[in-house]
Formats: structure tokens, C-alpha cells, sequence
């Protein structure tokens, strides 16, 4: 009942008997399963499944206090607030099941950006030299590349598709410790020229965001694992469009 009132439950798409004076195993999206307690057969609530269903508002730390729940499907909702940490761990110790695609949780990554830029080179024919690709939680995918033009113009070839969700990856940054990384790395020891920048930039549910810069490759390995990481998932993105545009705008 917390998770119905906090959320705007009389709203939902869906409410079917919930707030009713039956057990709650009879409620829409409530799954359960018999158990014995002392020799007495009793229900523990194990699934709420409610995606799509115009879920809206803080989601209610109470939640996490379903002590037999192993499943939690609350995709495309318009949740916000802090997601509680006793769900994370359990998901990060493969104790349970999470789909949570589509909201914007204070403390989860809602955003990122991967920017890749050649020093010693502005643009290519038929390469990408100085680019960046951003995804969001809600799938929502943008690519954006400066290609070279005839008699020495510039465009910009410009993708847009879906991707998937960042929630796996906001766990793998928080464990690699992301947000204590240095804002720039450089060569520690030697000077060198004509190598590549990249930059990669996290936004969180609760406004706030962590940029960081490498170059030449000679960043430490945790910080070139979080790079891979959002390589990695940016290669799942599908491409559904692609423009070619003035590279004024």
C-alpha cells in the first residue's frame, strides 16, 4: 500500500483490487508462491510486476523491505527518488531479478557520452575522427560525427536509434569507484603529440555529472575499464536513422 499511495496508484493503468480487502496475492501484478512456516502454509509475496502502468513519484524505500521478493519488473514507469541499495546488492549478488529501464532513480546513472577527438586531425572522408555517441536510460541513443566535404567544407553525419539500459552499468562504475577517477589524464612522463582524447561523462539522477579525460591512451587500468565498459555497451546500440547535416549547427 505504501508503493500504491506514493505512487499515484488510483492512476495507474491498471489497479485492478488493489487497496481492496482481499489478500494481496489477488492484486494485479503482485506474484506469490505457498510456503510452509512451522508447519503452516502461508504466501509470501515473490514478484511485483506493474511495467508501463504509469507508475509515478518516489519509489518507496519499503519496498526493499519484501523480505522474500525476487523479482521486480517496473519498466517504463516514471519513477524517481533514491532506488533502494538492500535491492542493488542483492541484484549485484545475482539473488534477484531487476528491470527498472525507463525511470530516473536520484542515485543511478540517467545518461552518458563517449567523445572521441584526434589532436592532429579535424575531420575525414570516410572516417570518425572527432565524434561522440550519448545514450539514455529510456534508450533514447545519438551519434554525431564532423566528416570532411568537398573543397575543404565539413558535415555532420548524424545517427539516432535505442540502446539499452545503463542501470548494469551504473553498478560496474560505482564498484571501479568512477566518480573518484581525476577529471583529466595525460602522459605522466613524456610529451607526446597527434594522439587521441577521449571523454567520457556520467549524469546521475539527481542533477549531478563526472567528466572525465584521457589521453593518448595512458590512462590507469580502472579508468580504461570504465571506458570499455561504455564501448561495450554502446555496440548494442540499433540504428534506426541517419542524416546529413550542416556542420554550423
Amino acid at each position: 500500500m505504501n508503493l500504491f499511495e506514493t505512487t499515484g496508484g488510483d492512476q495507474w493503468l491498471n489497479h485492478e483490487r488493489w487497496a481492496a480487502q482481499t489478500s494481496p496475492c489477488e492484486w494485479f501484478g503482485v506474484m506469490c508462491t505457498p510456503t510452509y512456516r512451522d508447519g503452516h502454509a502461508v504466501a509470501e509475496i515473490v514478484g511485483l510486476l506493474l511495467p508501463f502502468n504509469k507508475l509515478k513519484g518516489p519509489l518507496p524505500t519499503a519496498v526493499g523491505d519484501l523480505a522474500e521478493l525476487k523479482t521486480l519488473d517496473l519498466r517504463g514507469n516514471d519513477l524517481t527518488g533514491e532506488f533502494p541499495q538492500r535491492i542493488l546488492d542483492l541484484w549485484d549478488q545475482n539473488q534477484f531479478e531487476l528491470f527498472i529501464e525507463g525511470n530516473r532513480f536520484s542515485n543511478l546513472v540517467v545518461k552518458i557520452r563517449l567523445e572521441e577527438n584526434s589532436s592532429g586531425v579535424r575531420c575525414a572522408f570516410d572516417q570518425d575522427v572527432r565524434y561522440f555517441t550519448e545514450l539514455q536510460e529510456d534508450g533514447t541513443a545519438h551519434f554525431e560525427s564532423i566528416r570532411c566535404g568537398r573543397r575543404g567544407s565539413e558535415y555532420r553525419s548524424v545517427r539516432d536509434g535505442t540502446g539499452p539500459s545503463l542501470v548494469r552499468l551504473d553498478r560496474a562504475l560505482k564498484k571501479l569507484g568512477f566518480k573518484r577517477f581525476a577529471s583529466e589524464y595525460t602522459y605522466p612522463f613524456t610529451f607526446s603529440t597527434h594522439q587521441r582524447y577521449v571523454t567520457l561523462t556520467v549524469w546521475y539522477g539527481d542533477g549531478q555529472s563526472k567528466s572525465v579525460e584521457a589521453y593518448g591512451g595512458q590512462n590507469p587500468i580502472d579508468v580504461w575499464m570504465a571506458e570499455e565498459l561504455v564501448r561495450g555497451l554502446l555496440r548494442d546500440i540499433k540504428w534506426s536513422r541517419n542524416t546529413r547535416q550542416p556542420a554550423a549547427q
